[in-house]
């Protein structure tokens, strides 16, 4: 059996979960280096998940088109494989809104994490369909981001910083003297 254009072999299969795990690991490895909530691990499973997925809807549809095309056709079975695809994102998105907590004076935290995590899959997916060249550029381009612009963006916060006020008061009565107060 052939899926795109490579055959359908232990080997394939083995190097498409491997490079998946690789790429997956590299960004998930960052991520723990920096002491971030999902790391290396979690990273390369999520990755892994996702090229199963991928090699599951390839091996679904060529076995459709082959072993099983009498059996198919006799039924009228109608097959879309980009289906266990969409339920990746789908899932992913769940386990990345996971990530995302209210901080410190209710603003959000691990908004990158969760999106790193987001591209980690979408590489795992190109891995499993046998798209090697946007795996490795998507690694290269995520790892610029991750890394190489980190001290940039510290130095934008700093430059350009915003100042985040956190208020309580014990009363609405007092708004107006808080409010006065902060224009002064």
């Amino acid at each position: 059996m052939e899926i795109q254009g490579v055959p359908f072999t232990f080997g394939s299969v083995l190097f498409r979960l491997l490079l998946s795990a690789a790429v997956s690991g590299v960004i998930g490895y960052g991520r723990t280096v920096r002491g971030r909530p999902s790391g290396l691990r979690t990273y390369m499973v999520t990755g892994i998940g996702a090229t199963l997925s991928v090699l599951i809807s390839l091996f679904v549809y060529e076995m459709l088109k082959g072993a099983w095309s009498p059996a198919v056709e006799a039924v009228g079975l109608k097959f879309d494989g980009s289906r266990y695809a969409a339920q990746v994102i789908s899932g992913v998105g769940f386990l990345a809104a996971g990530t995302i907590i209210s901080g410190r004076h209710r603003q959000a935290e691990g908004l990158t994490t969760a999106a790193a995590m987001f591209c980690t899959v979408c590489m795992g997916l190109a891995a499993g369909a046998g798209f090697y060249e946007c795996v490795i550029t998507a690694l290269v381009l995520i790892l610029l981001i991750l890394i190489v612009l980190f001290p940039f963006e510290l130095w934008l916060k700093n430059k350009f910083g915003r100042m985040a006020l956190y208020v309580e008061f014990d009363s609405i009565e007092h708004v107006e003297a808080i409010t006065s107060s902060l224009e002064a």
